[in-house]
């Protein structure tokens, strides 16, 4: 591997990342082929192979049409903008040694925002076990991160936190349950159930036992 054509390679998409407020990946893949060849002239051979192996692993590792920003600024990774249906990534994606498995998670976390879940809901909370949790963003983290595969070391304490209540919501209404919930936006019919379960429950503790207390 030619070293003068990684660094080069290295300070262009530092450049890009510094100079672009937001862009497409295809844009900013672009851009920085041309700063490289704008530095060494027109490459070719091994060289060549440096730069388009880079622009070839982005493009398979992100939709040419999702976007790059410092969403890190952001306090974020990346996020889905329900109203426009954009995908944005921060610009650390594209840095040549960006740690891919962890990228490919963030990316299939925000898709299953864009592809399955609801973007409006007929309910804001739902209650169990006397916690009132926020669908937003408790219930559509949790299904994100568990539908990627995200394990705890990809998360932050507050999304940890997400994933522990979504796990106890699932211990009482079953998985399907939430996850239907969250991919229709039916959050009322949810709470129905866990309701219903409850009721029931109160109906089978009053049962006379073979002792002739309630229990």
């Amino acid at each position: 591997m030619n070293e003068a054509t990684v660094d080069v390679l290295n300070e262009s998409i530092e450049a890009e990342q510094d100079s672009s407020s937001r862009e497409t990946v295809r844009a900013f893949v672009n851009n920085v082929q041309n700063r490289v060849q704008e530095r060494v002239g027109n490459i070719a051979g091994k060289e060549m192979q440096v730069v388009r192996g880079w622009l070839e692993e982005k493009l398979r590792l992100l939709d040419p049409t999702y976007e790059i920003y410092d969403t890190a600024s952001k306090g974020a990774a990346a996020w889905f903008e329900p109203g426009t249906g954009r995908m944005v990534f921060d610009d650390r994606t594209m840095d040549r040694r960006a740690d891919t498995g962890y990228w490919s998670r963030v990316r299939r976390h925000e898709e299953v925002h864009k592809n399955d879940q609801a973007h409006t809901f007929n309910r804001g909370a739902i209650t169990f076990d006397g916690k009132v949790v926020p669908v937003h963003p408790v219930l559509i983290e949790w299904h994100a991160i568990r539908q990627s595969g995200q394990p705890d070391g990809d998360l932050t304490a507050g999304y940890r936190a997400h994933v522990r209540l979504g796990d106890e919501l699932v211990a009482i209404a079953g998985r399907g349950a939430v996850t239907d919930a969250l991919r229709t936006g039916d959050i009322a019919g949810l709470q129905e159930t866990i309701n219903g379960k409850d009721d029931s429950f109160l109906q089978e503790s009053r049962i006379l036992p073979a002792s002739g207390h309630l229990l």
